[in-house]
C-alpha cells in the first residue's frame, strides 16, 4: 500500500515536495483461495470445502481445530498437504502446509455466519479465526415467504397476493394439495397445473372479513411431490388497512443452521 504526502517548504525553488510512503502488511498465516470457508448449496446436498493454510515465514505449520460456532451439521478437520496437489490461487501446496477441510452432509436449509478457530505453532498468530459462511437454500422456496393482507375498505387494498413456489434446482414438481388452517379468514387457490419448475398460488381474504384492533394470523400449508420439501408453510397475517403502510412485514424465522451464528 502506498500513500503520497505533499509538503510545503520555504526553500527557494523547492516550494513543495511530494513524498511517497509505502508499506507492506503480511499476515502471519496465509490462506488460499480466500481467508474464509464458504458453503453455498441447495438443501440435501453433501459438500466439502478446503482452505490451504501456510505460515508466511516459510516454517512448517502445525495446527489443530479448537472449535467452530456451527456445532451441528459441519465437520471440520486439518490434513497435511502432500505437496503434489495442483496450485490453488497464487499458492502451490507444499509439505508443511495444512488443509482446513469442512464437510456438510445432507445439508439443511438455513444460514450461518460465524468462525472456525484454529490454534497454530506460529508465535505471531497462536490463534487464527477463519470466517465461516453457510448459505443453504431450500429445495423449493416460497416468494414471498410470508403474506400480509388487509381489507380494501372501498379503496386500493391488499386483499389478495400471488405466492410463487420455485425449485432451486430447476427441477419440475407438482403441488399435490393446499390446506388453509383458518378457511374463514383466507382462501388459497393454485393457479398453475401439472409438473413445473414454478407454481403460482393466490392467497385471498375470505368474503366479509373485517379487522378491528390487532392482527389475525393463519397458515397456508402446501404439499408438493418433492421428497426433499414435501410440505411448505406460508404464514399469513391479516391487519387493518390503516396499519398496512406503517407496519413492515416481519421476517420469517430462520430454520436449519440459524442466522444468528449460535450454531442452533
Amino acid at each position: 500500500m502506498s500513500k503520497s504526502i505533499t509538503v510545503e517548504t520555504d526553500a527557494p525553488g523547492v516550494e513543495s515536495l511530494r513524498l511517497t510512503v509505502s508499506f507492506n502488511a503480511v499476515t502471519p498465516i496465509v490462506a488460499m483461495p480466500a481467508f474464509r470457508m464458504y458453503f453455498n448449496a441447495v438443501e440435501g446436498s453433501s459438500l466439502t470445502e478446503r482452505v490451504l493454510l501456510r505460515r508466511a515465514d516459510g516454517q512448517p505449520l502445525e495446527a489443530r481445530v479448537v472449535g467452530t460456532t456451527l456445532e451441528r451439521g459441519l465437520r471440520v478437520e486439518l490434513a497435511p498437504a502432500q505437496g503434489s496437489e495442483p496450485a490453488i490461487g497464487k499458492l502451490t501446496p507444499q509439505r508443511g502446509d495444512q488443509w482446513l477441510v469442512g464437510t456438510i452432509e445432507s445439508a439443511v436449509a438455513g444460514s450461518h455466519d460465524g468462525l472456525i478457530t484454529v490454534a497454530t505453532n506460529d508465535p505471531r498468530a497462536p490463534k487464527v479465526e477463519v470466517p465461516l459462511i453457510v448459505r443453504i437454500r431450500a429445495t423449493i422456496e416460497a416468494r414471498p415467504s410470508s403474506v400480509r393482507l388487509w381489507p380494501a375498505d372501498g379503496g386500493p387494498g391488499g386483499a389478495s397476493l400471488l405466492v410463487r413456489l420455485a425449485h432451486a434446482g430447476r427441477s419440475a414438481f407438482e403441488v399435490t394439495g393446499i390446506e388453509v388452517a383458518d378457511p374463514a379468514l383466507v382462501a388459497a387457490k393454485l393457479e398453475s397445473s401439472g409438473s413445473q419448475q414454478i407454481h403460482s398460488i393466490r392467497i385471498t381474504l375470505a368474503e366479509g372479513v373485517t379487522v378491528g384492533q390487532g392482527t389475525l394470523r393463519t397458515t397456508v400449508r402446501i404439499a408438493t411431490s418433492d421428497p426433499a420439501r414435501p410440505l411448505i408453510e406460508v404464514p399469513v397475517e391479516v391487519i387493518a388497512r390503516h396499519e398496512a403502510a406503517r407496519r413492515p412485514v416481519p421476517p420469517t424465522p430462520a430454520s436449519g443452521f440459524g442466522a444468528t451464528g449460535d450454531g442452533g
